[in-house]
């Protein structure tokens, strides 16, 4: 109930689009509190909208944050996110230059694109068939660091 009314306030904070003092330090507020909280598929909605070029940098600073303490927590008890949204949110900010990751592979996945396979009529594989002990999605593999923090 709270981590909902929290995101709902967000979003009307955000929607209004006020840049006043007293505005930017509501938002940046309830960016942070959104952070603390472990429910991803109610916070990060909101969470996401912070991060959105138009928004104030402090705001923009608090939202990355926030998503990257969910993750960081959520890895940690081994049910990482994989909401596409969020892995899309995440790229939006590589391509804005404003955070970035310590290899290539996430880059490599993010861009490839799949041909489909073909299968042989009547042949199966011979080996048994390996399962991936990856706890994240390839695209969003490796460590973040971001250009907001430091500023």
């Amino acid at each position: 109930a709270i981590a909902t009314a929290l995101s709902e306030q967000l979003t009307r904070e955000l929607k209004t689009g006020s840049s006043t003092d007293e505005s930017i330090g509501i938002q940046q507020y309830l960016t942070r509190a959104l952070g603390l909280l472990d429910i991803p598929n109610v916070t990060l909605p909101a969470l996401r909208l912070s991060l959105q070029s138009s928004r104030d940098i402090e705001i923009r600073k608090s939202g990355v944050a926030s998503i990257a303490m969910i993750a960081g927590r959520a890895f940690e008890q081994g049910t990482p996110l994989d909401d596409a949204e969020t892995v899309d949110a995440l790229w939006t900010l590589v391509w804005q230059g404003l955070i970035t990751n310590d290899t290539f592979h996430a880059l490599r996945a993010f861009t490839r694109t799949r041909a489909p396979r073909r299968r042989l009529k009547g042949r199966q594989p011979e080996t048994a068939s390996f399962r991936s002990r990856r706890l994240a999605p390839p695209s969003a593999e490796g460590r973040w660091a971001s250009e907001l923090l430091t500023e």
